[in-house]
C-alpha cells in the first residue's frame, strides 16, 4: 500500500531482475547491503555463493558515492565500526560501514595510554 501511494514519485524507476555483476556502472549513490559475511548464512540463500573479494572489488569500482553495510567481523573491505546492536539469537554485533567518501566513522579517536 505504501509503495502504491508513492507510484507518482517513482514512476521513472526501472526495475530489473539481474545479478549485481550485470548492473550498469552509472553515476549514482550506491547503497549496498549484502548478506553479512559472518551471520548472513542464516538468510534464505545464505552466503555460500557470494565471492566477497569480488563483491568488494565491484563496490570499489562503482561510479559515484558508495555506502556498504556489514559488521565488524567482515574482512572484504576496510569497514569502520558504527554502533553496537542486539542481533539475532540474543547476540551483540557491531554494525559497520565502508564508503568511498569520507564519513564520521573514519576518524575514530584512539584511546590514549599514559
Amino acid at each position: 500500500k505504501q509503495v502504491a501511494e508513492l507510484t507518482n514519485k517513482i514512476k521513472h524507476w526501472k526495475i530489473e531482475c539481474k545479478s549485481y555483476l550485470d548492473i550498469d556502472n552509472i553515476e549514482a549513490t550506491w547503497f549496498i547491503d549484502p548478506p553479512y559475511q559472518f551471520g548472513g548464512e542464516h538468510y534464505k540463500h545464505g552466503t555460500k555463493d557470494i565471492d566477497f573479494e569480488k563483491l568488494g572489488e565491484w563496490c570499489k569500482s562503482r561510479n559515484g558515492q558508495v555506502i556498504v553495510c556489514e559488521n565488524t567481523k567482515a574482512d572484504w573491505l576496510d569497514f569502520k565500526p558504527m554502533i553496537q546492536i542486539q542481533g539475532a539469537c540474543q547476540t551483540h554485533t557491531t554494525e559497520a560501514i565502508w564508503s568511498n567518501h569520507k564519513t564520521n566513522y573514519d576518524a575514530v579517536q584512539q584511546s590514549l595510554q599514559f
